[in-house]
């Protein structure tokens, strides 16, 4: 199987310990002025760049004794980044790619069952950005892959509002 098409990647995610402090040396040192603030279950989340650079940053600070992937990472590797966000018009088609070349499924609403890729019936309730998003490890170096389909797109715009179109490059759709 061939690579999916169309993927761009637009975001790094960073795992970080203290979410404001990196935000200020960020802004400080490299103009990084536009961040959006977010609390979260599992994670506080910070989403922001500088205008026009096309690539934003998603920094992460997970909450204590959360369970899942970021505390996880921060325990074994401590800061860094954590995962490469690319647009995919094909997010099943990118996941039946990867993991036909080995990559491992972490969570979405995908799962792996030997080299194939199912998508799962979700709750009716579920959030539709739970179903337009995935974490794979591709198995090389500690850096993971989000892939984010085009139904995700509506909530990082409501998320990022104006902001949106400043900070992050175009999905190919």
């Amino acid at each position: 199987m061939s690579a999916p098409p169309d993927l761009v990647a637009f975001h790094l995610g960073i795992v970080v310990r203290d979410l404001d402090a990196t935000i200020d040396r960020y802004r400080r040192m490299f103009g990084l002025d536009r961040w959006h603030v977010r609390e979260g279950v599992d994670a506080n989340r910070a989403y922001g760049g500088r205008d026009g650079t096309g690539l934003a940053f998603e920094l992460m600070q997970p909450n204590a004794g959360a369970p899942g992937q970021l505390n996880e990472f921060l325990s074994q590797h401590g800061e860094g980044v954590q995962h490469v966000g690319f647009w995919t018009p094909d997010l099943l088609g990118a996941l039946q790619a990867a993991v036909a070349e080995g990559a491992t499924i972490l969570s979405g609403g995908f799962e792996q069952r030997g080299s194939i890729v199912v998508q799962l019936d979700l709750p009716a309730d579920a959030h539709a950005f739970r179903r337009a998003i995935a974490f794979v490890d591709p198995g090389v170096a500690t850096v993971r892959f989000e892939l984010i389909g085009q139904a995700a797109e509506g909530d990082l715009r409501r998320w990022l509002g104006d902001d949106f179109d400043a900070l992050i490059a175009s999905p190919p759709w």
